[in-house]
């Protein structure tokens, strides 16, 4: 008896350490995927597998990450098969010592300028709309559970593919892309009281390496867009940098590269704390 008491004590001040609370599984970042294809995930394989420090919300259950990453009652925000969230979590897990709570919105073939379709465009409403009520319910969802403690709420952002083409085809310049981000960042900002920050990857490149010098504007403007607004950072800049074996095709990161972009943007996003 006094071997397992001992135990016990261990166990807890184990749990204490790591930000946990008595009886409960302590403090939890929830977490809203953003953005296109890549934020949703196209790896053909699984990736970092389960991920025992996550959990995904959907339709009022709490269940644990895994990929694909999404819900049946939202196919289009589901990671095909795999993503980069279940290393993310798992990465800001020994980060932090928090669990993590998700909920996907990412839309494949998605822009944030108007007059496209889908669009993140504030006003257009529907995928934004969508995606803000979302997040709160998530977050007011996490509140009400006695068996977690809130502690912050971040958006990841992972787009820009389909304004870079627009781009590199004339049909709208670089500074519009970028009034068009700042426009759904602000928003978010105003939509989402609890919001605390926005964590940005940096676009990557074609495979075929066509379109770079577009490309290269929509990275800029997402650097500027987060110098701009105080609560925006961009965590990861190595997307350009991933081979062709860790891509699944000219415009998708294949599972290696989605597990290299979990963990660097959870390590970037632990440095802006």
């Amino acid at each position: 008896m006094r071997k397992r008491s001992l135990g016990l004590d261990l166990d807890l001040n184990v749990r204490l350490s790591a930000g946990w609370t008595v009886g409960r599984p302590g403090l939890v970042d929830v977490f809203m995927i953003a953005g296109q294809s890549n934020g949703r995930g196209r790896g053909s394989q699984y990736g970092a597998g389960k991920s025992e420090t996550g959990y995904y919300y959907s339709g009022s259950i709490f269940s644990d990450l895994k990929d694909p990453v999404g819900d049946a009652a939202n196919s289009g925000s589901r990671a095909d098969i795999g993503s980069a969230w279940p290393a993310f979590a798992k990465r800001w897990f020994e980060l932090t010592g928090r669990k993590s709570v998700w909920i996907a919105r990412a839309s494949g073939g998605s822009y944030k300028v108007a007059g496209q379709t889908p669009t993140w465009d504030p006003a257009t409403a529907t995928l934004y709309t969508t995606a803000v009520n979302a997040l709160n319910n998530a977050v007011a969802a996490v509140g009400a559970d006695a068996r977690f403690t809130l502690n912050k709420v971040y958006i990841l952002w992972v787009q820009g593919e389909n304004e870079g083409t627009l781009i590199d085809a004339a049909t709208i310049t670089a500074q519009q892309s970028e009034d068009a981000l700042t426009l759904v960042f602000n928003g978010f900002i105003a939509d989402v009281p609890t919001l605390d920050g926005i964590f940005v990857s940096e676009l990557g490149r074609r495979r075929d390496n066509s379109r770079e010098v577009a490309y290269s504007a929509e990275r800029a403007n997402k650097a500027d867009v987060c110098t701009a607004i105080g609560i925006a950072h961009l965590v990861w800049t190595g997307a350009k940098d991933l081979t062709d074996a860790q891509m699944k095709d000219v415009d998708h990161y294949a599972t290696p590269g989605y597990n290299i972009m979990g963990i660097a943007m959870a390590e970037g996003a632990f440095a802006t704390l």
